[in-house]
């Protein structure tokens, strides 16, 4: 699917799969970039995206332990998923740059986000 010169090959891509993604090229991809929508030349820019759930430091996973409160059991927040996302960008004469970063995704501030904290007339 071609969407304003972005390609996604697979819609799963960033469903926590328990891994690192390997390093994006032409042949190992999950998204593309093509700027101004040229699809199939350079300059063009190749992502990969993985993700991998794991607990949170100083939670508790006793799973019949959320009623004592935050931090006691996986039901009060103990867990996050980190996403890594690399991105290699293929430019104007050969050149190459590539690109990781790492960004977390708290349970908690999920389920504090969804939560009816939020009282109004």
């Amino acid at each position: 699917m071609v969407v304003g010169g972005v390609e996604v090959f697979d819609l799963n891509f960033a469903t926590p799969s328990g891994g690192t993604p390997p390093l994006p090229s032409d042949g190992t991809r999950d998204v593309v970039f093509y700027p101004g929508n040229a699809v199939d030349t350079a300059p063009h820019t190749n992502m990969t995206v993985g993700g991998r759930s794991l607990a949170s430091a100083g939670s508790g996973l006793q799973m019949v332990a959320g009623y004592e409160g935050l931090g006691f059991g996986a039901a009060g927040g103990g867990t996050h998923v980190r996403y890594t996302i690399n991105a290699q960008h293929l430019g104007q004469g050969n050149s190459e740059s590539v690109i990781g970063l790492e960004w977390i995704l708290s349970g908690h501030l999920i389920n504090n986000a969804s939560s009816s904290d939020c009282n109004f007339d």
